[in-house]
């Protein structure tokens, strides 16, 4: 009798509709494998790109813009070197302080009368000057480390999260800071202040949430999550009302601090923004990044109002003039960059303009 030839070949399984269940497997892999180059390429671009910001950043890149309670002089302190004093709206050099800051945690206030900064040492230390004037220093127990931090207006409470979960405040007394420790049991990756020093946001790291800390009562009031992978800023509102935040994931999403729903959500950089904040007005809120572009959007509905380029390295810090009619920015390049905005800002998508005659050396 003659046997019939066995074939190597795999008879395909059919399903419920006659369709080969193993072509379905093999177009699912080869979606899936598609997709992971896909998402690998992207992140590798990203870390180009943001590595290609890191390799610019100039020597005296500026870690920190602020105006003083006058709205006439613009303070910039650059890493490692001095807290740079300019006259407005030229952004005139008046002054240079020398500093020596590590690439940590620092934060600074500025009065008329006085200037007030807090700063984290390599070793762990945080120390608080007054005019120059250290009057205040504290080392965390147990090899912890101070990885946030942050300082009310005057400098009255300076507030810092460590790597173990713990929150530190020290309430200004006399010339002295009064130290408080409160856990939270999670690390803290940003801190930020609402204008009266009454609330306090707190973007822990891992979970990604944003808590809302009532300072005099020492007890957290609201949280719910960011929606960020990994979130890199955050900032109030002039009023209190709202909070804005950036994240690696590119997107800018404006929150109810009452409620903690999001208002909306808007893409606000293609690789990772680095810093945000509205205007004095409430009207606008800006961001910058490793794309080293400045984005400019209504605070209400989140609508693109304009974009600036100049930087040559990523944008770490924003701040704006008391009319919000101007907003300075600088970062890893070392320059200060004022943009001007015109009275019907919300009206038209050309209304903030760069003034290329003020620009720090």
């Amino acid at each position: 009798m003659r046997t019939r030839p066995r074939s190597n070949a795999t008879v395909p399984t059919l399903g419920r509709h006659g369709i080969a269940l193993d072509s379905m497997r093999e177009t699912a892999i080869l979606a899936l494998l598609v997709g992971t180059l896909v998402w690998s390429l992207q992140m590798a671009t990203k870390s180009f790109q943001q590595q290609t910001a890191l390799d610019q950043e100039e020597p005296d890149a500026i870690q920190m813009l602020m105006l003083d309670s006058t709205g006439e002089f613009l303070w910039a302190v650059r890493k490692f070197s001095t807290l740079d004093c300019f006259s407005l709206p030229g952004l005139q050099l008046q002054n240079s302080t020398p500093l020596i800051l590590p690439p940590t945690p620092c934060a600074v206030q500025l009065s008329v009368t006085e200037k007030c900064l807090a700063t984290v040492r390599d070793d762990g230390t945080l120390e608080i000057y007054v005019n120059g004037d250290r009057v205040c220093e504290h080392r965390p127990h147990n090899d912890q480390d101070f990885c946030s931090l942050a300082m009310s207006k005057g400098g009255r409470i300076v507030v810092s999260g460590t790597t173990s979960g713990e929150l530190h405040t020290w309430n200004r007394t006399g010339m002295g800071y009064e130290h408080h420790q409160h856990m939270l049991g999670s690390p803290v990756d940003h801190l930020a202040f609402r204008a009266d020093g009454r609330r306090l946001a707190i973007l822990e790291r891992y979970s990604g949430d944003i808590r809302l800390w009532d300072v005099e009562q020492s007890s957290c009031t609201q949280s719910w999550p960011s929606k960020h992978e990994h979130c890199s800023a955050i900032a109030w509102s002039p009023e209190g009302g709202r909070i804005a935040s950036v994240g690696t994931d590119g997107v800018l999403r404006v929150w109810n601090t009452d409620t903690g729903h999001q208002q909306w959500e808007i893409r606000a950089d293609n690789v990772d923004p680095a810093c945000v904040a509205f205007s004095p007005d409430g009207q606008l809120v800006a961001t910058g990044g490793f794309a080293t572009v400045v984005r400019v959007c209504s605070a209400e509905t989140g609508r693109m109002v304009t974009e600036h380029r100049g930087h040559t390295a990523a944008v770490r810090t924003l701040a704006w003039a008391l009319d919000s009619r101007t907003l300075y920015s600088s970062g890893a390049d070392g320059k200060i960059r004022a943009w001007s905005a015109m009275d019907n800002i919300l009206g038209s998508d050309s209304a903030m303009t760069r003034r290329h005659d003020v620009e720090s050396p």
